[in-house]
């Protein structure tokens, strides 16, 4: 008997660790929330309590940035006086393996959980684009602006000279933003 109520304790706990948890820092929650969720996320950069910026460059040539804003991913403005965060987002930087969508997604994955990797592969894509950055068209940034049931996610990756991309980010942003940002794009 009481080995039976030790495996079920176990089995129990084990589902517990095991189950998918739901992201606790999310576009439309208040800054100290996210700021909060920031500094005690394992799987992000340690950076400084209240920070909502965090950045970390172990290897020459490599970097992961994330950062939550209350504006829009498009506008990157302070949004002074906001009190709810409007986007996140996950940039990579890498000259050594480069970047691709399916990294930029598994950092997604990483960093929010099995939860809203469903909900961006699950997502209706609204907007793919293709812009030249350079004026002889050897730079361009390639993106994609997905709607998902829960949040809208805008995925962009800049090519240079028909090379690997080296440069992308992901960004998760509220679902009644994503007009607005197609507009901007």
């Amino acid at each position: 008997m009481r080995t039976t109520v030790a495996r079920l304790v176990s089995s129990a706990i084990a589902g517990l660790l095991l189950a998918p948890m739901p992201s606790l820092a999310l576009p439309g929650e208040s800054v100290e929330e996210v700021a909060n969720w920031i500094y005690t996320n394992p799987l992000l950069p340690d950076g400084r309590r209240g920070s909502l910026r965090v950045s970390r460059s172990d290897i020459p040539g490599q970097r992961l940035t994330f950062v939550a804003s209350k504006t829009l991913p498009t506008e990157r403005g302070l949004g002074v006086g906001e009190t709810r965060i409007r986007s996140e987002w996950i940039e990579i930087l890498d000259y050594r393996n480069g970047v691709t969508s399916d990294r930029l997604v598994e950092a997604l994955r990483g960093i929010y959980g099995l939860d809203l990797y469903q909900d961006y592969r699950n997502a209706e894509l609204v907007h793919d684009y293709t812009v030249p950055v350079s004026e002889e068209g050897t730079t361009v940034r390639r993106g994609q602006l997905w709607r998902g049931d829960r949040f809208g996610y805008w995925l962009e990756i800049t090519e240079q000279d028909g090379e690997d991309p080296v440069l992308g980010q992901l960004s998760l942003m509220l679902v009644e933003d994503i007009a607005t940002v197609q507009a901007d794009l």
